[in-house]
């Protein structure tokens, strides 16, 4: 069904909201999902290509933060927590990197685990404080535009968060087998 929710004063924006029975396929969320509900059926090639994708949506993030922050400039607590927010999803991207660099460069040994785990902990800390901050700032400054940003920006963050979050459980499982052997498998799983 369309929805017409106000934006602006005087204009609409029309919004295709495709409703589906399975939350996999809402959102464009389904390979988070995949992720986060079977982590047994994933692989390295999936999750180096979430690391991938992490680090690009957050220079993205990042960059339309600033842009939107210098258009609505002005000395206030929300123009200084959106630059916070720039700041921060900037700092995300390039730890989410330095994690994807992290994992390729310790593909074949097999006493990494506890180092991966822990730089994920780390990522996943820094993502939800940036992600908290986030939410703040949008809060000060509630408009229907916001809003709808917002929600989209909620939901992909959050199940991207908890994507990266099932890595160490497919780590412990998988890691030490397949770099004992020294032939990591990076091809997706059927």
């Amino acid at each position: 069904f369309w929805l017409k929710l106000p934006f602006g004063r005087r204009s609409w924006l029309i919004l295709r909201l495709f409703l589906s029975h399975r939350v996999d396929n809402a959102m464009f969320c389904g390979r988070y999902c995949k992720l986060i509900t079977n982590t047994e059926g994933s692989s390295l090639a999936e999750y180096l290509h979430l690391f991938k994708r992490a680090t690009v949506v957050d220079f993205v993030i990042a960059v339309i933060l600033a842009v939107e922050a210098g258009v609505g400039f002005s000395h206030n607590l929300v123009t200084a927590l959106r630059f916070v927010c720039v700041v921060l999803f900037f700092i995300d991207g390039v730890l989410m990197y330095a994690f994807r660099r992290k994992v390729v460069a310790s593909m074949n040994d097999p006493t990494a685990v506890e180092a991966l785990i822990r730089q994920k902990r780390v990522n996943v800390a820094f993502s939800s404080f940036a992600f908290l901050i986030y939410i703040i700032e949008h809060i000060l400054s509630l408009s229907i535009g916001t809003i709808v940003s917002a929600v989209i920006l909620f939901i992909i963050k959050g199940m991207r968060i908890l994507a990266i979050n099932s890595f160490s459980t497919w780590v412990r499982r998988y890691w030490s087998l397949q770099a004992g052997a020294g032939a990591m498998n990076i091809e997706p799983v059927a």
